[in-house]
C-alpha cells in the first residue's frame, strides 16, 4: 500500500531506481496467446471478479462480456474462490491469463486502496522463464509472502500509481516510470481514467465536429479529487465516432483524474 512501510527507501530515494528495475510483488499474469490491438481500440481485463458484479455493488461494473480478458489461473496456487470466483461463461477460456507465482499466498495480493500497476514485455525470454528464474528475485523484506521479481526498468511499457484518498505516503514506481501518482477513493465505484491530450485531440481532422467538450464526471469537488483538464468528454466523444488521443507524460498526476462513474458502466 502507499502508506506502508518501504524498506527499499534511502536517504529519500528508492534503492531500485539507480539499479534500473521494479519490484513485481508476489506474481505476474500473461497472456497465452499474441493479442493485436487495432490502432485507437482497446481490450478489457479483468484482474479480480469476472463476473457481473452489479448484483452484489450497484455502483460496480458488469464484467461478464464476451470480449473481456481476465486474470484466471488456478492450475497452480491461486485457488481463493472469494478473489478468483469462476469467471462468467460467456468469457471463453482463451481469454483467460496465465499466472507465473514467486510469492506466498493463495489470491494475488493487489492493494483496494492504493493499487500500484505496470505492464511489461519481457525481452528474449518468455514470462514464465524469467518468473521462474531464481537470480531475478527480491526478497528484501525477508518473507516468502511478499517476494518479487525484478523487472527492468526497459522492459516496462507503462504504469500507474494510485494513493488513497487524503494519506500521505512514499511512490513506488521510480520516476522514469511514473514521476506522480493518482488519488482514488475507495469505496464508491469510482475509477482512475486517462487524460485527454487536448491539442493532439483536436489536431485530428476527423474529429471535426464530434468532440464532446464540458466533461463534468471529474471529482473536483470532493478531497483531493481531480478532473480532466482538457474538458473533453472522451467516452461520449467516442461515441460520437471521435479519435481520442490520451495524455501520456510518465506523470499519472497529469495524465489521469479520478472518474467518478466508470466508464466501462456508460
Amino acid at each position: 500500500n502507499f502508506t506502508s512501510a518501504n524498506k527499499y527507501y534511502s536517504n529519500g530515494k528508492l534503492s531500485y531506481e539507480a539499479e534500473g528495475w521494479v519490484p513485481a510483488g508476489a506474481a505476474i499474469w500473461y497472456f497465452k496467446n499474441p493479442v493485436k490491438i487495432a490502432s485507437g481500440k482497446q481490450i478489457v481485463i479483468a484482474l479480480k471478479n469476472a463476473v457481473d458484479n452489479t448484483t452484489t455493488y450497484s455502483n460496480s461494473v458488469n464484467l461478464a462480456n464476451s470480449e473481456y480478458y481476465c486474470t484466471y489461473d488456478i492450475s497452480g496456487q491461486y485457488t481463493n474462490t472469494t478473489s478468483y470466483p469462476s469467471p462468467a461463461s460467456v468469457i471463453p477460456t482463451s481469454h483467460y491469463l496465465s499466472a507465473s507465482v514467486y510469492g506466498a499466498g493463495n489470491a494475488w495480493p493487489l492493494s483496494t486502496i492504493s493499487p500500484t500497476f505496470f505492464i511489461f514485455n519481457t525481452q528474449g525470454t518468455t514470462p514464465a522463464a524469467f518468473a521462474s528464474d531464481a537470480t531475478k528475485r527480491e526478497d528484501y523484506f525477508g518473507s516468502t509472502a511478499l517476494v518479487s521479481l525484478k523487472v527492468p526498468v526497459e522492459w516496462i511499457l507503462d504504469g500507474v500509481e494510485i494513493k488513497g484518498q487524503g494519506v500521505d505516503g512514499v511512490k513506488r514506481l521510480t520516476s522514469t516510470v511514473d514521476a506522480g501518482y493518482v488519488t482514488m477513493i475507495n469505496g464508491f465505484g469510482y475509477s482512475v481514467y486517462r487524460n485527454v491530450d487536448k491539442e493532439a485531440t483536436e489536431a485530428v481532422e476527423s474529429n471535426a465536429g464530434k468532440l464532446v467538450y464540458n466533461y463534468s464526471l471529474g471529482t473536483i469537488d470532493q478531497q483531493d479529487g481531480t478532473t480532466d483538464p482538457s474538458t473533453i468528454d472522451a467516452e461520449a466523444s467516442i461515441k460520437n465516432g471521435a479519435r481520442i488521443i490520451y495524455k501520456d507524460t510518465n506523470n499519472s498526476t497529469n495524465d489521469f483524474h479520478q472518474r467518478k462513474k466508470a466508464s466501462l458502466k456508460d
